[in-house]
């Protein structure tokens, strides 16, 4: 079992100090580091292009050794014994375009390091916020975050809504883990510690890791077997589907044996997610539902904002129930001759002259109107309890 710690430092050196102390003291095996101080240039030590995100391991702990997966702007991967593990850091100033670029790298890096079938964990600060796991507010780069982790067949690891960043301006929920399905059942006791003295506005993420599902069969000696009488064939073909939504990569991709090992693990992993589903672990299941739960919401919002941009459209045609059925209307059906022919009749161009006033016709007072039968009209109409616009 490896205890792992999280936490951004801002840059602090003091925070960075503090946080070398707590290790020592706790026997940490993993850190977690966003914004450090500095990244010390000795082995256990690895970090992203741009020094704001790190990974650290303590040599001869219960995490095992770690090497370089793969770096990038804003984040860190490193293979710690049997499991993958990425450290991400995404600046609160940079624009959408930007914030949306970050997740797909994300996502590739992710794809690579889980496609051994080994359990990938993503920690950080996300500085995005959504209802999810941020209780007090939401922002668009919480609901895009929300649909990628969906997409990534990530789960959240956040227990509680106890705020990771506490500031005289207010706290916030910005520091978040997530798992794959199959590193989730060995994810112990995770905690922010509200007590813990810091000297960063970040608290401390305290949480134990141990040895993926698919490592403990490996080391035993009889065969996997599947329960049929718990087969759940909806399950199955949900986790299957966003399982092979990726497809091979590398040497699984170009080789017999990378395909056939893919194949198989690809299928273990659908069947470990349908026995996790019938436990109650939720599996591949919980993914869909949240990211369907996602969808809807954003769904609802662009309708709820359309109605500013454009009050009759489709908010107003649903309201008063009047859509437009999906069959075509009738000058849709007609041949582009035939509907001519009928508009010309209906409609005749004439010969281009303003029209002149009929010769003999005479004014019959009986066609007048007074001012008292125009207001007696208007006085009529307003009675009436009809909405106002247009009406189809």
């Amino acid at each position: 079992m490896a205890k792992c710690v999280q936490s951004n430092l801002n840059h602090s050196r003091g925070a960075q100090d503090l946080l070398r102390q707590f290790v020592l003291e706790e026997g940490i095996d993993i850190c977690l580091v966003s914004e450090p101080y500095v990244v010390p240039d000795i082995p256990t030590w690895l970090s992203s292009d741009d020094g704001l995100a790190a990974i650290h391991w303590r040599a001869g702990g219960n995490a095992g050794e770690g090497s370089l997966l793969g770096k990038g702007r804003g984040y860190v991967a490193a293979k710690i014994g049997d499991i993958a593990v990425i450290l991400v850091y995404i600046s609160p100033n940079i624009r959408l375009a930007e914030f949306i670029a970050h997740l797909e790298d994300l996502a590739r890096v992710i794809q690579l390091a889980g496609d051994s079938g080994r359990g990938v964990l993503v920690g950080g600060d996300f500085n995005a916020r959504s209802h999810t796991w941020d209780p007090s507010w939401s922002n668009r780069r919480g609901e895009l975050l929300e649909e990628w982790v969906a997409s990534c067949g990530m789960r959240l690891r956040n227990a509680g809504k106890t705020a990771t960043c506490v500031r005289p301006q207010g706290s916030s929920v910005v520091d978040l883990t997530w798992s794959s399905v199959n590193l989730g059942p060995v994810i112990y006791g995770w905690q922010v510690l509200k007590d813990q003295e810091t000297l960063s506005d970040h608290r401390y993420i305290l949480y134990s890791v141990g040895v993926p599902r698919r490592e403990e069969r490996r080391s035993g000696t009889s065969h996997v077997r599947w329960s049929w009488s718990k087969f759940n064939p909806e399950n199955f073909a949900d986790a299957l589907s966003l399982t092979l939504s990726w497809g091979p990569a590398g040497e699984d991709h170009t080789t017999p044996t990378g395909l056939a090992g893919w194949i198989e693990r690809s299928m273990t992993q659908a069947c470990e997610s349908d026995a996790l589903v019938e436990r109650g672990a939720g599996g591949y299941t919980q993914i869909l539902r949240s990211s369907e739960r996602a969808s809807k919401a954003k769904a609802w919002r662009d309708l709820v904002g359309s109605v500013e941009a454009d009050p009759w459209g489709l908010p107003y045609k649903l309201v008063i129930g009047k859509l437009r059925t999906s069959q075509k209307g009738l000058t849709e059906t007609l041949e582009e001759d035939t509907l001519r022919s009928l508009l010309n009749s209906l409609f005749p161009r004439g010969d281009g002259r303003a029209p002149t006033a009929q010769s003999g016709s005479r004014w019959d007072e009986g066609w007048a109107v007074t001012t008292e039968e125009v207001r007696a009209a208007l006085k009529k109409g307003c009675a009436q309890s009809v909405a106002p616009g247009p009406v189809a």
